[in-house]
């Protein structure tokens, strides 16, 4: 059983870290959904459940992306507000 833990989180993490930004936040929903929160990976901390690890590897694949210029820088605001606005009166 802990091997077959250990390849399904390979596999997630995987998907992750290789596919759109997109599919990586829905790869990070289907095991939040579809996996137990306190599982953790075999031979690993407590600490490293199978939901942060996920979690781990769609940060990475933004973070390569960014660093890649593969993603705007726009892209990861929460709001359509412009960075040069921030420090204006307009608000």
């Amino acid at each position: 059983m802990g091997a077959l833990l250990l390849v399904v989180t390979a596999v997630l993490c995987v998907a992750a870290l290789r596919t759109s930004p997109r599919t990586a936040l829905a790869v990070v929903l289907f095991s939040i959904a579809l996996v137990p929160g306190s599982l953790t990976v075999p031979g690993a901390p407590g600490v490293l459940t199978v939901h942060r690890l996920v979690l781990l590897a769609a940060g990475a694949n933004v973070v390569l992306r960014r660093r890649r210029g593969q993603l705007r820088c726009g892209l990861l605001l929460w709001s359509g507000v412009c960075c040069s606005s921030w420090g204006s009166s307009a608000f």
